[in-house]
């Protein structure tokens, strides 16, 4: 026992002097000098192991790292309990052959962060630019090639001499050598001569460099040919020629001194062994290799306009089209379902749905269900009318095998009855229809079908929830912490009530309302006839008092006062509004005594009714909340759930349900994700929620959340059911019943204490690490983020005009926010590291530094 603690004091020891030394980096060369075209060997040396990061290579003005020959070293040692560890990584920086004599090659600073947060920054690297030949300057790298015969050539596998805007173009680049070159490290071409182009995404199959496949090796004729395969995609005409070029290194043999031929040695083999290496005498070096460009430039041209009456697909390839609607009839009310496939060869990213809009249906946006070999679109049509009607969609994708446009649709006849109940009923969101009337009579409920999307609105934004989220159960731990405690000291104790607040923007108006009526008493009692008075102040507030819309009349205000002679004489009011001027010889009529007296008698009832509504809830408020949403007025529905949100400080997840509903309307499906992601993490329980949001990554070829596959996912969905603040209270009731039951363990068998302890401690120490896990780098991260543009450029420097653009690639995946600087955040998204503007990312909680 006393070897295990003292072996416990001393790792701790040594783990706390290892995570206080302070993170050094240091840069240095192998040689002060090197000629154009020549390299030097750079080594990056770290005083400690614990990158966050992976380690990021600045990018050198006139050089270039030659990443594919680099060489790591980590050591570790405790010395006296404290631990030194050490990281070095060594590869070389090749200079550009334009570069004069005397110039010089500046490396900037580079920079790394710890673990635990702290950074470290290097001192810049200088080299000089030497002339060939001088003493301690390295040759250069674009020699000759040392083993001859290493040649590179691009081909355009295709007997076409020409290609269209948006079809994809396969492209090989081969690069052949013999065996005698024996290749130890081999870098992707790097790539000239298609600028504008988009290439294809092989990051599935190709982790290392997602715009090539893995590369393919053959050997015949003693030369082995390595390709490498990819495919590009233009958005303009013109003509292309591709270029590309690459360094290996490889392993030369050294020739015989003697000048003979050398002994073959045991250790010769086809496997390359370190040994074999080491007995022939072999050295290694770079090689250049440039590509031979192909015969005839890429010819690319303009598509032709699509067919009057179709609607595209922006899909250009070897594809062939069907469309097929099913069933061929039903009833008002119930879902019919129009697909649209599309099998072939060609780039399936590039398709865009169009939107379908048929008279007397209401049609959802499409599902995408891309499979092996093409891709479905599948819309849902409500019918809203009774009848036989013909539907005549055309679809239409340019086919380049033919060199023309493939439609495929209707005419589709359709048969629909009348529904068993009104449209408006089964579903909320569509408009009213002409349908068969109700009947009177009851009728037995009948088994809906299920239904393909959730779309109806939250009937109230929700309550709030606050941000950070321990905010929301920090009253509940502290309360539950100290009536825990004082428990344990105090047996006899009662336990104290906890209150809630809880904030309505409509019980804050009643408030506003309340509180203001006896102000205008006051006033009233002064001005007495006050006609403008009473026009200007107490028909505001008679109108607000009656649940009327704001700029309501004294008209409107007396058809809903119900008193006859305070209606005549507020209508003589909206009167006098139309009347240019008043002359003495016509005075207006005055309220008599006792009708303003009850005029008063109104304003102190509906007062009190504000009273009730701030008790029981205002349900008049309820008919209008979705008032734009169901007229179609989407951007201005967008507006008003976006403010019932709220902000910075607390979240409504019933809102930004609403509100991602009514982006996804709007065909803004990356906005909408990122309204859901949020509501969905503020409310992980929600059925409805979850639900929309999996259509939503459905429609973005994104993974399904809360998915059960295996047991990990299984785990982390048990996890995500709960917020970390809920955590945080199940840990402090834990800890609270836990002090209790020590102060009653004279009370409780000692089995069942130790049981009750063991149990509580275990659901104190799950629930906290649960919450860790979450917030960092789980769901809940201030990192996490949602790519909201529809395409986004990443960047390599947090400028438009410096940065060079990087790739483009499609939003509405997640992101993890690593830098922010001004308007520009550097993000890690889809395996990529860059800059992108602040406006393209929304972050799923606001940061509270």
């Amino acid at each position: 026992m006393k070897r295990i603690l003292l072996f416990s004091a001393v790792f701790s020891a040594a783990l706390t002097a290892f995570a206080a030394l302070p993170p050094r980096i240091s840069v240095s060369a192998d040689r002060s000098g090197v000629s154009p075209g020549g390299s030097a060997m750079i080594t990056i040396s770290l005083n400690r192991g614990d990158i966050k990061d992976d380690f990021r290579l600045p990018s050198v003005r006139g050089a270039r790292w030659m990443t594919n020959r680099v060489s790591r070293r980590n050591s570790t040692s405790i010395r006296n309990g404290e631990r030194s560890e050490e990281l070095s990584f060594t590869l070389p920086l090749i200079v550009d052959a334009s570069l004069a004599p005397g110039s010089e090659v500046r490396i900037p600073p580079m920079r790394f962060t710890a673990s635990d947060g702290a950074t470290a920054v290097s001192a810049p690297l200088v080299l000089r630019v030497a002339a060939p030949g001088e003493r301690g300057a390295a040759a250069p790298v674009e020699a000759e090639d040392p083993a001859g015969e290493a040649r590179g050539e691009i081909l355009i596998p295709s007997a076409r001499s020409s290609f269209r805007v948006g079809e994809e173009i396969p492209i090989e680049f081969r690069l052949s050598l013999p065996f005698r070159l024996r290749v130890r490290s081999l870098e992707y071409p790097r790539l000239s001569g298609l600028d504008g182009a988009v290439f294809a995404d092989y990051a599935k199959n190709n982790p290392q460099n997602p715009r090539f496949a893995p590369p393919e090796e053959r050997r015949s004729g003693g030369r082995v040919t390595i390709l490498f395969r990819t495919a590009v995609r233009f958005f303009a005409p013109g003509k292309f020629t591709p270029g590309a070029e690459l360094t290996l290194t490889a392993a030369v043999p050294e020739p015989d001194p003697g000048g003979g031929r050398r002994r073959r040695v045991a250790f010769d083999d086809d496997f390359d062994s370190m040994f074999s290496a080491f007995f022939r005498g072999e050295t290694t070096r770079p090689v250049a290799v440039r590509f031979t460009p192909p015969a005839r430039p890429i010819e690319v041209l303009a598509l032709p306009p699509a067919p009057e009456g179709t609607l595209p697909l922006h899909l250009v390839g070897d594809w062939k089209i069907s469309a097929q609607l099913s069933p061929r009839s039903g009833r008002v009310g119930e879902p019919l379902e129009l697909a649209v496939s599309v099998t072939g060869t060609g780039d399936v990213s590039a398709l865009r749905a169009p939107a379908l809009r048929l008279d007397g249906f209401r049609v959802y946006p499409p599902e995408t269900k891309p499979f092996p070999g093409g891709v479905k679109l599948s819309y849902v049509l409500i019918p809203l009318v009774a009848g036989e009607r013909s539907l005549d969609p055309r679809f239409a994708l340019f086919n380049t095998a033919a060199d023309r446009y493939e439609s495929a649709g209707g005419p589709f006849t359709v048969a629909i009855a009348p529904g068993e109940h009104p449209a408006a009923s089964a579903f909320p969101a569509a408009a009213p229809a002409a349908s068969a009337p109700a009947s009177a009579t009851p009728e037995p409920p009948r088994e809906e079908a299920p239904r393909t999307e959730l779309f109806y609105q939250a009937a109230t934004p929700g309550d709030a929830v606050r941000l950070p989220l321990w905010r929301n159960r920090s009253v509940f731990i502290a309360a539950v912490l100290f009536l825990g405690f004082a428990a344990a000291l105090v047996i006899e104790m009662r336990e104290r009530r906890r209150e809630a607040l809880r904030s309505d923007p409509s019980l804050r108006r009643r408030e506003a309302h309340r509180r203001a009526a006896p102000d205008v008493l006051r006033r009233l009692e002064r001005s007495g006839n006050d006609r403008e008075f009473i026009r200007q102040e107490v028909v505001p507030f008679l109108a607000e008092g009656f649940g009327l819309p704001p700029g309501a009349t004294a008209g409107e205000v007396a058809g809903a006062i119900g008193d006859p002679e305070l209606a005549a004489w507020l209508r003589s009011l909206e009167s006098d509004a139309f009347v240019p001027e008043k002359t003495e010889s016509a005075p207006a009529a005055a309220l008599s005594p006792a009708a303003l007296k009850r005029l008063r008698g109104v304003i102190r009832r509906l007062a009190a009714v504000a009273v009730a509504f701030l008790c029981f809830g205002a349900a008049g408020d309820a008919p209008s909340e979705h008032a734009d949403f169901d007229a179609g007025r989407l951007d201005a529905a967008a507006e008003r759930y976006r403010r019932q949100a709220g902000g910075a400080d607390s979240l409504r997840p019933g809102a930004l349900y609403n509100l991602g509903n009514t982006l996804f309307r709007q065909g803004k499906f990356a906005a909408a994700r990122a309204a859901l992601e949020t509501a969905h993490r503020l409310d992980p329980r929600n059925a409805e929620i979850t639900g929309n949001l999996n259509l939503v990554n459905r429609k973005l070829l994104l993974p399904e959340v809360d998915a059960v596959g295996n047991p990990g996912e299984l785990l982390r969905y048990c996890r995500d059911s709960f917020r970390p603040d809920e955590y945080l209270a199940a840990a402090a009731l834990a800890l609270a019943f836990a002090a209790v039951a020590a102060a009653l363990r004279r009370r409780i068998p000692a089995g069942l204490f130790i049981g009750m302890e063991s149990a509580l401690g275990v659901l104190f120490v799950l629930a906290l690490a649960a919450a860790f896990s979450q917030c960092s780098g789980g769901p809940y991260s201030r990192d996490r983020a949602v790519v909201v543009a529809k395409e986004v450029e990443i960047r390599s420097r947090p400028a438009a005009a410096s940065g060079r653009s990087e790739v483009t690639v499609p939003g509405g995946g997640d992101a993890t926010i690593l830098d922010r600087r001004g308007g520009w955040l550097r993000i890690s998204f889809q395996g990529r590291d860059g800059w992108v503007r602040a406006d393209e990312v929304k972050e799923l909680f606001a940061r509270h530094e």
